[in-house]
């Protein structure tokens, strides 16, 4: 009898091939569902790793099926206990056509079948979630997985080279096995029963070694792969007093799409984190999506400090750099003109793509400001076909303004 065993790298879930023809059948319809459930608001339900659970309106999952017409073609049938008919009899078609029968809506009442919800784990979700958008303007540099190797300290190893030879290590050594022989031989002296094996004893304890090949050690390194970031997106984003709750928490909506996005479309990608009030600083993730700074604003440092950034730790001609920032757009006097010309003479020739969100409370400076702030008005003058800028008053507006700036083509 012969025993075959199945070693092929197949997934072993045996669903996954309906799946993977449910959704690529399905992919408009769970998308639209997947973009309301992301309008709602419960970016909560990304964060946590579980993925979510869609809900597509039955209506949509429906299939043509084929049936035959039963006014047209010939059938035999046998209808047992009929009192009317007898054999030989012919029998008229029935009135009605197709698609009168009973089925899912046939009754009384009023009921229904509920909604389909289908299951999409975080991968399949954010697959679907950013697969129409990229990085635009993506042109100098591919964002390959690029790395080159540094020899990094790791320890230390019992063999090597003169030049490794660390010579505190291999002395600290040296001194403990010292002492623990200088120890024993005084503990065997103490003991000699006569004069002549006392003195041998001395003289091997005053014989020592101060080194021996055990007590060696020499510097190791080890070869460690270093990824060289081919694109680097600098975040900036306004936390100045200006900037109210609502306000702030639209700005970091749009940087966490944004953070999600990069991290699920490409795998080698720096993300730097810059927040100004009147000042300008670099900060961690963490700090970036917490900070409690407040102040008042200005916006021309921010844009120093990214320029600064990019001359001193970017080859402009090898790697991709984008900025998107998101403020209010509350500054006045020289900072309003000045950080306009910034931007547009000397920060934006240095960058591939830069996207300006501007968010605005509903009801607020909206209504006498209806285009936006006055520092947008100054944005608009700008034609450089690597600037795009937004303006956002609702908090579901984020996804669709996200979606529009960082749309493929």
């Amino acid at each position: 009898m012969s025993i075959v065993i199945d070693r092929s790298k197949t997934n072993t879930n045996k669903s996954a091939g309906n799946q993977k023809r449910f959704l690529d059948r399905h992919k408009n319809r769970v998308k639209g569902a997947i973009k309301d459930r992301f309008l709602d608001g419960n970016i909560a339900d990304i964060q946590s790793g579980n993925g979510i659970d869609i809900s597509i309106d039955n209506g949509d999952l429906e299939e043509y099926t084929f049936a035959h017409d039963q006014r047209t073609g010939s059938s035999n049938d046998v209808v047992p206990g009929n009192p009317g008919t007898y054999s030989g009899d012919t029998i008229g078609k029935p009135n009605g056509g197709p698609g009168h029968g009973g089925g899912r809506s046939a009754g009384k009442g009023d009921d229904s079948e509920d909604d389909f919800i289908y299951h999409l784990n975080e991968a399949e979700f954010r697959n679907m979630l950013f697969d129409y958008l990229e990085l635009p303007a993506f042109i100098k540099k591919s964002l390959k997985n690029s790395t080159r190797m540094t020899l990094d300290r790791a320890g230390f190893k019992t063999s090597g080279t003169p030049s490794q030879l660390s010579v505190i290590k291999s002395y600290f050594n040296s001194f403990g096995r010292r002492l623990v022989l200088e120890e024993e031989f005084d503990l065997l002296i103490e003991a000699a029963k006569t004069k002549s094996e006392k003195a041998r004893l001395l003289k091997e304890k005053e014989d020592i070694c101060l080194f021996e090949d055990s007590d060696l050690r020499f510097k190791n390194y080890e070869k460690n792969p270093v990824k060289i970031f081919s694109a680097v997106m600098f975040c900036v984003m306004d936390v100045s007093g200006s900037m109210t709750e609502d306000l702030k928490n639209m700005a970091k909506r749009f940087f966490y799409i944004l953070y999600l996005f990069l991290n699920n479309k490409y795998t080698n990608i720096e993300i730097r984190f810059i927040s100004h009030t009147e000042t300008a600083i670099e900060v961690s993730e963490q700090g970036f999506f917490h900070d409690r700074r407040n102040g008042g604003t200005l916006i021309q440092p921010a844009y120093e400090l990214v320029a600064d950034i990019i001359k001193k730790e970017y080859n402009g001609d090898d790697v991709n750099i984008y900025v998107a920032q998101a403020t209010d757009g509350d500054c006045f006097g020289a900072d309003l003109k000045n950080s306009a010309d910034f931007l547009e003479n000397k920060l934006l020739p240095m960058v591939q793509y830069f996207a300006y969100l501007e968010v605005d409370e509903a009801g607020q400076r909206s209504q006498y400001m209806p285009e936006g702030s006055m520092y947008l008005e100054q944005l608009k003058k700008i034609k450089a076909v690597n600037f795009q800028s937004r303006i956002a008053r609702k908090p579901g507006e984020i996804f669709n303004i996200f979606c529009d700036l960082f749309k493929k083509g």
